[in-house]
């Protein structure tokens, strides 16, 4: 079954449904790189998604949540950066928000 939340088309499924086939499931979102939706009686439905997903969205948050970053990204003429200079960045980030005993 195919549900739309927050504009986004996704596989879904039912609770009990998703137990009983917990293994299929698991193995399609790994596979596919796309997130299931799992319906609960009570509407308070949960996604599964792949860890490549995930760390996605993590990266995403990350880079947007910086205001020199979100301005490049809206600047026209940008380049996007090597995944190593993203990786420099992050770490430089991590290292700057641990505080010192």
């Amino acid at each position: 079954m195919l549900r739309t939340w927050g504009g986004i088309l996704m596989d879904a499924t039912s609770y009990p449904y998703f137990r009983k086939k917990l293994k299929h499931y698991m193995k399609t979102v790994s596979n596919n790189q796309e997130p299931l939706m799992i319906t609960r009686k009570n509407k308070r439905n949960v996604v599964l998604i792949s860890v490549e997903e995930y760390s996605t969205l993590l990266e995403n948050q990350f880079i947007l949540s910086h205001l020199e970053s979100r301005a490049w990204l809206q600047s026209p003429d940008h380049v996007a950066p090597t995944p190593e200079v993203v990786a420099e960045a992050m770490a430089e980030s991590a290292t700057a928000e641990v505080e010192e005993p």
